[in-house]
């Protein structure tokens, strides 16, 4: 393979069988995949304190590792080095909006804990989709907030 390729980020999406407890089943699934990326979904539809727990979880498999492994990456630059090195780079990720606890400032808070990825919406209409707000991260750490004109599906009244 050359240089180029070798750098070649390949993803998957959201992937919520991958947990730190799964990990050693799953590795082997997904280097035979051929993937150096992955966003791992970290929570979904549990609440804030059990969301920080399950990020925590993902950062202790990070710590434990002196080099080789998967590694949590939080920046563009941060996933081509864990790739240039032959490693697992691991996004994390959360699906739905139950982890902010109805506190938008918690999408700061996750930032700093590493998160990078936050579908607000999944499978219903949630409370901040309801509101017509939605958030994204850039990988470069900064935190993006933008107000929507429709979301649409809101089965709440008001919005």
């Amino acid at each position: 393979m050359d240089g180029s390729r070798s750098r070649t980020v390949r993803l998957d999406g959201a992937g919520p069988e991958l947990t730190p407890r799964a990990l050693p089943t799953q590795l082997g699934r997904i280097r035979k995949g051929k993937l150096n990326t992955v966003l791992a979904t970290v929570t979904a539809l549990e609440p804030p304190q059990q969301a920080i727990n399950a990020v925590n979880e993902w950062w202790k498999i990070d710590h434990a590792l002196d080099r080789g492994g998967p590694r949590v990456a939080t920046s563009v630059e941060q996933i081509r080095q864990t790739v240039a090195a032959g490693d697992l780079a691991v996004v994390l990720h959360f699906q739905g909006s139950a982890p902010l606890g109805g506190q938008v400032e918690m999408v700061d808070t996750y930032a700093r804990l590493g998160v990078r990825v936050i579908q607000l919406t999944y499978n219903y209409a949630e409370l901040r989709a309801c509101r017509k707000l939605t958030c994204r991260f850039d990988l470069c750490g900064g935190v993006v907030r933008e107000e929507c004109c429709d979301v649409g599906g809101c089965a709440e009244p008001g919005c």
